[in-house]
């Protein structure tokens, strides 16, 4: 089945005068638009973190479907590699039939997470097995935001 791609452009205005803006690319995973998806993306509201910080990501959730929807949310940030806390940055997310919910997704910065440059994606699931258990997982994909290939913000060393 073919992928279909298609460009989100987000901005968010952060305290003062500074603009973010920027663009990435959200997909399907199964081809088709979505009917639960991503829609505005802010990415973190400061440039720079240290240990004891946390990196908040607010994503608009749209369900464009006849019913209500319950759909997990994954955020993990980049750096030469994935960091999501444990595997348990997910979150449950409710919507309304044809509405729109703003949901906050957090990474506190912990000490094994190496300074640098940092991206993050996003990801929307349709279901959770084994609810709750240590060795749960997410299945059926719905939506990504990737903006792992960009430098979105930094972690420095903790003194």
């Amino acid at each position: 089945m073919d992928r279909r791609t298609y460009i989100a452009t987000v901005g968010s205005a952060v305290t003062g005068a500074t603009i973010l803006s920027g663009t990435a690319i959200a997909e399907s995973d199964d081809g088709d638009d979505p009917d639960v998806r991503f829609g505005d993306v802010e990415d973190p509201p400061n440039d720079v973190y240290e240990v004891g910080d946390t990196v908040t990501v607010t994503a608009d959730i749209e369900n464009y479907e006849d019913e209500s929807k319950t759909v997990y949310v994954g955020y993990s940030v980049y750096n030469d590699g994935f960091y999501e806390n444990g595997q348990r940055t997910d979150v449950a997310v409710s919507v309304d039939a044809n509405d729109t919910v703003s949901q906050d997704l957090e990474w506190p910065v912990s000490s094994d997470a190496p300074p640098g440059d940092y991206g993050y994606l996003l990801k929307i699931w349709d279901d959770r097995l084994n609810n709750g258990a240590p060795d749960e997982a997410l299945k059926n994909g719905l939506d990504k935001y990737d903006k792992t290939g960009e430098e979105v913000f930094k972690v420095e060393p903790y003194i």
